[in-house]
């Protein structure tokens, strides 16, 4: 007898499968590829439209948080005012740590009202202070003496976290602190 070759086929299952894992990854690869571009667009119009979120805070290791030296931008949680944080990690002008001869140097210790993100710098108290300082006559009779204020101050901190945070002040000649914690 003569004997047919018969060539198996593959069942029906295995048959299906390749198409099937194929429509599936393509499925997959389009529902990707659509939240890809939805979220390019979607950045797009935040971008477009001005939306930024500025947050000048870093992680601290002795105080829990403090300012990012060099941070800038649009302050927005309470009020409406552009930040510029200095090198020195502290919402103010640009000091030197040597202090210049004839300078009068105070600190300003306290928690988030003296940091004051709120306002713009030249509203905070201790830039109303330095000019109106410059005129009083304590001041006046030691000659060349023109004050300098530098804030020290920590939103959520307490005295002995600014105090800690403050042995900057000691290295940079201060001479006087005064601390103000929004009371």
């Amino acid at each position: 007898m003569l004997r047919k070759s018969v060539q198996t086929q593959p069942t029906g299952s295995a048959v299906k499968t390749r198409p099937q894992l194929r429509l599936l990854f393509s499925r997959l690869l389009l529902v990707l590829g659509g939240i890809v571009i939805a979220l390019v667009i979607a950045e797009l119009c935040l971008r477009l439209s001005g939306f930024t979120y500025f947050n000048p805070y870093i992680v601290d290791a002795d105080v829990g948080y403090s300012l990012r030296p060099g941070a800038e931008g649009w302050w927005q949680k309470e009020g409406h005012t552009y930040i510029k944080i200095n090198s020195h990690g502290f919402r103010d002008l640009e000091h030197t740590i040597e202090k210049p001869t004839g300078t009068f140097r105070i600190a300003i210790l306290g928690d988030s009202f003296a940091e004051a993100l709120q306002v713009p710098l030249e509203k905070t108290f201790w830039s109303e202070m330095e000019p109106k300082l410059q005129h009083c006559p304590q001041l006046a009779k030691q000659k060349g003496r023109d004050p300098q204020f530098w804030g020290f101050y920590f939103f959520d901190c307490s005295r002995t976290h600014s105090l800690a945070k403050a042995g900057l002040a000691i290295l940079a000649g201060f001479d006087r602190a005064a601390h103000h914690d929004g009371k």
